[in-house]
């Protein structure tokens, strides 16, 4: 389950964290306010391949970072992109391979 995620300098995004309670999580505000690019922050720090104008036209690199809890583990992911559009991504603080020459992320799995 995604507990929550932090990002920096996303699209239209300055800095923003959610947290997430088990059951129904609803996003809310007004049109414009960043809904749909919180949603694009969750699928891309599950696996989804990012477009070039993730980084807000104003800033150097944009960070999504989450945090997933399971039965028996609690998971950090983060991505960041950088000025030339290279994604780096980590797993618990541990740097993850992405698949070349594309840099299509292939998403996280985590074994028990």
């Amino acid at each position: 389950m995604l507990r929550e995620i932090r990002i920096r300098n996303f699209a239209v995004i300055d800095s923003v964290t959610a947290s997430f309670s088990p059951g129904l999580n609803v996003l809310t505000g007004e049109t414009g306010a960043g809904k749909s690019m919180v949603i694009d922050a969750i699928l891309l720090v599950r696996g989804a391949r990012a477009q070039t104008d993730v980084i807000r036209g104003d800033s150097e690199t944009a960070t999504v970072e989450a945090v997933f809890e399971g039965e028996r583990a609690q998971i950090e992911a983060c991505i960041e992109w950088n000025a030339s559009r290279q994604p780096h991504a980590k797993v618990d603080r541990a740097d993850v391979a992405w698949e070349a020459p594309t840099g299509e992320f292939t998403g996280f799995e985590v074994r028990h």
